[in-house]
């Protein structure tokens, strides 16, 4: 291999390890990363399923990875006493630059964990998810937080919004997606990476302030770059700000 590719893996392990401590999984358990070729391999233990899902989601976002094998061991954490984890999310939001921790309230009940508060985008709800997931010993987690906006946007300004979310939480290029605002509902279509992305990108439009609801006709791409069978959903606020606490979210 070439001192370039050297550099080039030995820069992506650096983005992998960084975006794990931004993510509070280096703080779970000791991970270790290696990347070959473009592809990311990851060892070590993580604390639930949950966690190990979220390391393969956070490595496949990061440019010049194209793909992840993920190798870590789920082995579940002793429950910790309430007020301890309280205090470990309530933390952990605050260590993340991206998140206004004060309008963000955090309640533990039986390792639970309830969200509440406002934000003003729909990327600040799904980070605080993200980090609560990250948390060692949870049960499960009911994200009640509100997105809300105080000014008036447009239908372009909305798809603006959106575009920027699916941008900076799921790092994926959006030129594959075309969006349209009409009278309030969101239609989304084109292609993306896996299934994971059309749940994501649809729960992501939803939470954005001035949609009142989502059609969503992404498709799958193969590994070809075609795209798969069409998957028509439509959702509405009701549908999507109900998190059933037994199914995490896919944030």
């Amino acid at each position: 291999m070439s001192a370039g590719y050297g550099t080039l893996n030995s820069d992506l392990e650096r983005t992998l390890l960084n975006r794990f401590q931004e993510h509070g999984l280096l703080e779970i358990g000791k991970l270790a990363v290696r990347v070959q070729s473009g592809i990311a391999y990851i060892n070590g233990c993580v604390g639930s399923l949950k966690q190990k899902q979220l390391a393969t989601n956070l490595a496949s976002q990061i440019d010049g990875i194209v793909d992840v094998v993920n190798m870590l061991r789920v082995t579940p954490v002793s429950l910790l006493d309430d007020e301890v984890l309280e205090e470990h999310i309530r933390n952990a939001l605050n260590r993340n630059p991206k998140l206004n921790e004060s309008r963000i309230t955090v309640k533990v009940v039986n390792g639970h964990v309830y969200l509440e508060g406002v934000v003003t985008t729909a990327t600040e709800k799904s980070i605080a998810e993200s980090e609560v997931w990250a948390a060692p010993g949870i049960r499960g987690m009911t994200n009640s937080i509100k997105v809300v906006c105080e000014c008036h946007k447009n239908e372009h300004q909305v798809i603006e919004d959106i575009r920027r979310t699916l941008g900076d939480y799921l790092g994926i290029d959006t030129s594959t997606i075309g969006i349209d605002v009409r009278h309030g509902i969101v239609h989304i279509y084109g292609s993306v990476p896996d299934e994971y992305f059309v749940h994501a990108t649809e729960e992501l439009a939803m939470w954005t302030p001035g949609v009142k609801g989502v059609i969503n006709r992404l498709q799958v791409q193969d590994h070809s770059g075609l795209a798969q069978a069409e998957h028509p959903i439509s959702s509405s606020p009701e549908h999507c700000l109900q998190i059933d606490t037994a199914q995490p979210s896919l944030l």
